[in-house]
C-alpha cells in the first residue's frame, strides 16, 4: 500500500501522536498549538496528471458505487488546490487561468440575444450528458465573454445560465419561465 502523500508544509505532523494519551502527545499538541499550520499554495505546483496521481493514495479500483456512479466536477480554483484534488473515477475541469474554446457553434445562439443571464451559487449539479453536451456540442466563449461584463463574476453565472435556457437544450436542464415569471427558485440543487 503506498502511504498517503503529505503537503511539505505538514510532513512533520505526526497525526498518530496527537491522539496518544501520553506525556509525548501532550508535547507534541502543545508545540502544534503555538506553531500553527499556515497553509499557502506552491508556486511550482505540477498539475500534470502524473503529478496529480502521486499526490494521494488511491486504490486501483474504485469501489462499485463510486465506478457506477463518477462524478464531473468543475470548478474556478482561485486558492487551496491541494483541498480539490483527484480521486481516479471521477471527471475534473479546473480552469486555473486560460482562455476558454470557441462556444455555441450553432449559429441562432452565436448572437446570445435571445439568452437571459441567470445568477445562481458557483456550484451546480449536472448530468454526465449534460457536461459531454457543452463541452462537446456548445460554444460558450462568447458566453463567457458576455458574463465577464456584468457586475456578477463568470463563476456565479456560467452554469446557471446555461441550465435555465430553454433555448439552450441542456440536458436535464432548468426552464426559463420561471425567470420570465420573476419567480425565485431556492436549492434546486444544494451547495457544497
Amino acid at each position: 500500500m503506498l502511504p498517503f502523500y503529505h503537503l511539505p508544509i505538514i510532513k512533520y505532523l505526526n497525526c498518530g501522536l496527537l491522539f496518544e494519551n501520553s506525556s509525548d502527545g501532550s508535547r507534541h499538541r502543545e508545540k502544534l498549538s503555538k506553531q500553527r499550520v499556515i497553509y499557502e499554495d506552491e508556486l511550482s505546483l505540477k498539475t500534470d496528471c502524473d503529478s496529480i496521481r502521486s499526490r494521494g493514495y488511491f486504490p486501483k479500483q474504485a469501489l462499485t458505487e463510486e465506478k457506477n456512479f463518477p462524478i464531473a466536477f468543475a470548478r474556478i480554483v482561485y486558492k487551496d488546490y491541494y483541498l480539490l484534488e483527484y480521486a481516479p473515477q471521477n471527471f475534473y475541469y479546473y480552469p486555473l487561468d486560460s482562455q476558454t474554446d470557441r462556444l455555441f457553434k450553432n449559429k441562432r445562439l452565436n448572437t446570445l440575444e435571445s439568452i437571459k443571464v441567470t445568477k445562481s451559487l458557483a456550484q451546480v449539479s449536472i448530468s454526465r450528458e449534460a457536461v459531454d453536451y457543452v463541452f462537446d456540442e456548445l460554444n460558450f466563449h462568447s458566453l463567457i465573454r458576455k458574463l465577464e461584463l456584468k457586475q456578477f463574476g463568470v463563476d456565479e453565472t456560467f452554469w446557471a445560465t446555461l441550465n435555465t435556457n430553454d433555448i439552450l437544450n441542456l440536458p436535464g436542464g432548468f426552464t426559463t419561465k420561471f425567470i420570465e415569471q420573476k419567480i425565485r427558485n431556492y436549492m434546486v440543487a444544494r451547495y457544497t
